[in-house]
């Protein structure tokens, strides 16, 4: 008898235990939750107003459901099926991509930002937030105009933004590229392809070169080793749209910062650039071209042309760090 009345007792012990452990985890749960604006937009209305308001490229923007376009786009009925059959019928959503603790905005509309007869854009964006007003917005139509579909998913502790993207179809009413499917995590400030098994590659060098377009596009080139020689070669619109020389900009020198250099090659690395394809364009023409070459385990090389400079979204965050470094280190002509 006094063995059942122990048992019960240990059992009712473990009970309160287990409570009280599920109580702290709630509350722990919910301490790292910090309310800020985004939290208290309820309605169409106030999410519009908000994004009008704290961001003046968006001053236009009119919140709009995909099922609500009606654009002469062959690939929006397409868009708008995959809406339909995975329940995105919102023009807005909330979620904490980067789990900082503050409530991240993922929404969709008509920022009015092409000509036409009546309005011909699309477009869709994060706003990241980190608190006290401290916003970042992040645009994740990478096609300029073209409709995707955007989704939210949870894989194991890692909050994924899911971009579907219709087939392509021209105006003659002929597909010229498949539908796909980018699965992003926010990392390195901005969203890139998800790798959930990162293979590291010792990368021993990387050059950088842009091209011409039909404009002041920077045109230069980058050299950067991993004992931190690098080489600069500026040759127009580098300082000024005012800057072109047909003996070009000079020529520069510095010992990158490891820091930077760390920042690249981590970013490589996560990209999986060995599986990346050797050759990317954009379906409109004028616009700049690129060209990446990573030297990397004893001299094995990856070279990626990239006409558009969006080749993926790992790529083109790439591309702005490597922008950047141009007016980042110190530089010796």
């Amino acid at each position: 008898m006094r063995t059942i009345q122990f048992i019960i007792i240990l059992l009712f012990l473990y009970s309160c235990s287990d409570k009280q452990k599920k109580d702290t985890i709630k509350n722990i749960t919910e301490s790292n939750i910090q309310l800020s604006k985004i939290d208290s937009l309820k309605t169409n209305d106030d999410v519009q107003n908000f994004i009008r308001e704290s961001n003046s490229s968006y001053n236009e923007f009119e919140l709009k459901r995909i099922q609500d376009f009606d654009r002469d786009y062959k690939t929006d009925s397409i868009t708008k099926i995959i809406a339909n059959k995975l329940g995105i019928t919102k023009p807005y959503y909330k979620t904490d991509f980067d789990h900082n603790g503050y409530t991240d905005l993922l929404a969709i509309g008509d920022n009015k930002d092409c000509w036409g007869k009546k309005s011909c854009s699309f477009n869709s964006m994060v706003i990241m937030n980190f608190g006290n007003d401290s916003l970042k917005y992040i645009n994740i139509v990478r096609d300029r105009h073209t409709s995707i579909v955007p989704t939210i998913e949870k894989r194991k502790n890692e909050t994924i933004l899911v971009i579907n993207n219709p087939d392509q179809i021209s105006w003659k009413n002929e597909k010229y590229k498949d539908g796909s499917v980018d699965s992003l995590k926010y990392r390195n400030g901005n969203f890139i392809e998800y790798n959930p098994k990162v293979v590291k590659h010792n990368i021993e060098r990387i050059e950088f070169s842009t091209g011409p377009c039909f404009g002041t596009c920077p045109i230069f080139s980058l050299s950067l080793t991993n004992n931190g020689k690098s080489e600069f070669s500026p040759e127009a619109y580098n300082f000024g749209d005012d800057s072109y020389d047909e003996n070009a900009e000079g020529k520069f020198m510095c010992n990158l910062e490891e820091k930077k250099w760390n920042e690249l090659t981590d970013l490589i690395n996560y990209i999986d650039f060995t599986n990346l394809e050797k050759d990317y364009a954009v379906n409109w023409t004028d616009d700049q071209s690129c060209t990446l070459k990573i030297v990397y385990d004893d001299g094995k090389i990856k070279e990626i042309r990239d006409y558009g400079l969006i080749g993926t979204f790992g790529l083109k965050k790439l591309y702005d760090q490597l922008f950047e470094l141009r007016f980042n280190q110190k530089w010796k002509k």
